[in-house]
């Protein structure tokens, strides 16, 4: 069964994408921090994770430019940001 996780890092000073945070469905969290690994950390530097949500629920991102550029969070990876 996929699970939808929400994962917030530590911010940096300049702008990035990543400080918004980073959405992932996975079988697992240790499946999602691999994927993490593998596709969101080769294209942006590693950051500390700070916090993850387990199932959250779409409806509760309130922030336009999440909604506005995610994939469809019902396949396993990365749905924000597009990598």
């Amino acid at each position: 069964m996929l699970h939808r996780y929400w994962f917030s890092f530590s911010k940096t000073e300049e702008p990035c994408i990543l400080n918004l945070g980073c959405g992932v469905t996975a079988f697992s969290i240790d499946d999602a921090k691999r994927i993490l690994e593998s596709d969101l950390f080769s294209v942006y530097e590693n950051r500390k994770i700070i916090n993850i949500i387990e199932d959250i629920d779409i409806s509760t991102i309130k922030d336009g430019l999440i909604i506005g550029n995610m994939k469809p969070p019902i396949f396993r990876g990365i749905w924000f940001p597009l990598l």
